[in-house]
C-alpha cells in the first residue's frame, strides 16, 4: 500500500497519528516504512476493544486522529460495529483513487476526521 503510505505522510499533522486503523498487522510495515506513529486500536489480530467511541471523540478533538482506515479485514471485536458506524457517519471518506491504484484498492476506506 505504498500509494497510501505516500498520501498520508504528504497529508501528515505533527503530533497526530498517522493512520489508524484496527489490526496493527496491516500498518506494521508503514510504521517501519515512515517511523511515524500509527495507532492499531484493534491489536494484531484486531480483537481488543481498546478504542471506544468517546475515546475515539476525545482523540479526534485533540487532533491525535485525523485518518482512518476502515479494513474489508475488520477485526473481530464486538465493539467494532458501533465504532465504525461513528467513523462512517462523521468523517468523510476519501475517493481512493487519491491514494491508490486502480489495480490495489484492496486496503479499505479511508476516512478523515476534521475538528
Amino acid at each position: 500500500s505504498s500509494g497510501l503510505e505516500t498520501y498520508l505522510k504528504k497529508n501528515y499533522k505533527q503530533g497526530s497519528f498517522l493512520l489508524t486503523t484496527c489490526r496493527s498487522s496491516s500498518i506494521a510495515q508503514m510504521i517501519l516504512d515512515t517511523g511515524l506513529p500509527c495507532y492499531a486500536y484493534g491489536g494484531f489480530l484486531g480483537s481488543d476493544n481498546s478504542l471506544t467511541v468517546s475515546k475515539l471523540k476525545e482523540l479526534v478533538a485533540q487532533g491525535k486522529i485525523t485518518y482512518f482506515l476502515v479494513s474489508e479485514q475488520g477485526g473481530m471485536g464486538n465493539t467494532n460495529g458501533t465504532l465504525l458506524s461513528y467513523v462512517e457517519k462523521n468523517a468523510t471518506p476519501i475517493d481512493s483513487s487519491a491514494y491508490s491504484s486502480s489495480s490495489d484498492r484492496s486496503e479499505g476506506t479511508l476516512y478523515l476526521f476534521t475538528k
